[in-house]
C-alpha cells in the first residue's frame, strides 16, 4: 500500500504541476475502479492531489450489463480464464468475442493464462 500511495503521489504531482499547466488541462476524467486495488487507489489519490492543483476530477461510473455486472477489462480477464463464455459473451461487443474466440487472440490468451500461474 505505502509503495502504491507513493507512486500514485509523485504521478499526479508531476502531472498536475507540469503536465496540466503546460497542456492547459483542468478537468481529469477517469473511471471507476470496484476491482483493482491498485487502480482504485490511484483514483483516490487523484482526488485530494488534482483538485489541489486546480485540476477537476470527474469519476465516471463503469458501464455495467443489463443485469448489473459491471464491464472492465478486469471482468473480461477473469471470464476468459475462468472460460466463462457465457459471461464474456455478456461483457463485450460481439466483435471483441469473435477476436478472442479467434486464432489471432491465442497468444494473447495464453500469456494472460501463463501470467495468472506465475502470480
Amino acid at each position: 500500500d505505502d509503495d502504491v500511495l507513493i507512486q500514485a503521489e509523485l504521478d499526479l504531482t508531476l502531472f498536475a504541476t507540469r503536465i496540466a499547466p503546460a497542456l492547459s488541462i483542468t478537468r481529469r476524467f477517469v473511471g471507476e475502479e470496484p476491482y483493482c486495488p491498485v487502480t482504485a487507489k490511484y483514483n483516490q489519490t487523484m482526488r485530494w492531489i488534482l483538485p489541489a492543483h486546480g485540476v477537476e476530477l470527474v469519476e465516471i461510473p463503469r458501464k455495467q450489463t443489463e443485469d448489473g455486472l459491471i464491464i472492465s477489462a478486469s471482468s473480461v480477464r477473469a471470464a476468459l480464464l475462468e472460460g466463462d463464455d457465457a459471461k464474456l459473451k455478456r461483457l463485450v461487443p460481439d466483435t471483441t468475442y469473435a477476436y478472442l474466440h479467434s486464432e489471432q487472440a491465442a497468444p494473447v490468451i495464453a500469456r494472460l493464462r501463463a501470467a495468472k500461474t506465475k502470480a
